[in-house]
């Protein structure tokens, strides 16, 4: 009776000494701050996709998704021109 009383303690000691060492509070701070980044990542997410479908019934009701999208399209070829023409005259 006295063996398992004296091997209960012995355990339950070595798992409070595991639970409080140093080691073991950096490996906990490093898990809350990884399950800290990925809640954060998704609430990330979760805006992006509200602004953005937001942003898309705002354009839909003024019919300017289409017309917006065109702009860019100008915009990005004037772009691409210039970088052709900036990268043909550094050569």
């Amino acid at each position: 009776m006295k063996f398992i009383l004296a091997t209960s303690l012995l355990v339950l000691l070595t798992l409070i000494y595991t639970e409080a060492s140093p080691e073991n509070s950096r490996f906990l701070l490093q898990k809350m701050l990884m399950d800290t980044g990925e809640k954060f990542k998704t609430l990330s997410l979760r805006l992006l996709t509200r602004c953005r479908d937001r942003v898309r019934e705002y354009f839909k009701q003024d019919d300017l998704g289409e017309k917006l999208a065109e702009v860019l399209i100008i915009f990005l070829q004037r772009l691409n021109r210039r970088l052709e023409k900036y990268l043909s005259k550094s050569e």
